[in-house]
């Protein structure tokens, strides 16, 4: 999940060699600070992770949920919403769809993110993915993504 939210802020051969959650924020050290760390946790709801660094560290702020995050992009915070919106049936589907043999991806996570090394998924031209997502009927994951987009555009 991390992979796919810090895809924007973290060179792409680190983020490929990160195997596990403290590789990935030692990655971002010089970035880490506590607006970063709120952000994250807002984005991916994981607010027990707010409950447990507060512990440890008293003054860590609030995560209010529903709140906008500053640091990721619209477009990366509509990918961690249809990653997770995903179910294991969603992502064989698109695995189907995409790939010939099928790659039987473990998450969505990992699809996701082939999925964009692949420019499927393209935050500049999105178009045909999501009515690929239309054409199959995955009509929750594509509402997650052209969510804030004009109905009459969708």
């Amino acid at each position: 999940m991390l992979k796919v939210l810090f895809r924007d802020m973290v060179n792409f051969m680190t983020l490929s060699q990160a195997n596990s959650m403290m590789d990935l924020l030692n990655t971002l050290h010089g970035q880490l600070d506590f607006g970063l760390i709120c952000d994250t946790i807002r984005v991916t709801k994981q607010f027990g992770l707010q409950r447990e660094i507060k512990r440890r560290l008293p003054s860590f702020p609030e995560v209010k949920e529903g709140s906008i995050s500053k640091t990721f992009t619209s477009h990366r915070q509509k990918l961690m919403k249809f990653g997770t919106q995903l179910t294991r049936d969603n992502v064989r589907q698109l695995d189907a769809l995409y790939n010939s043999p099928a790659k039987r991806y473990t998450d969505s996570w990992s699809m996701i993110s082939d999925l964009e090394d692949r420019e499927i998924i393209n935050e500049s031209n999105m178009e045909p993915f999501i009515d690929s997502l239309k054409h199959h009927k995955l009509t929750e994951a594509c509402e997650v993504l052209t969510e804030g987009i004009p109905h009459c555009l969708k």
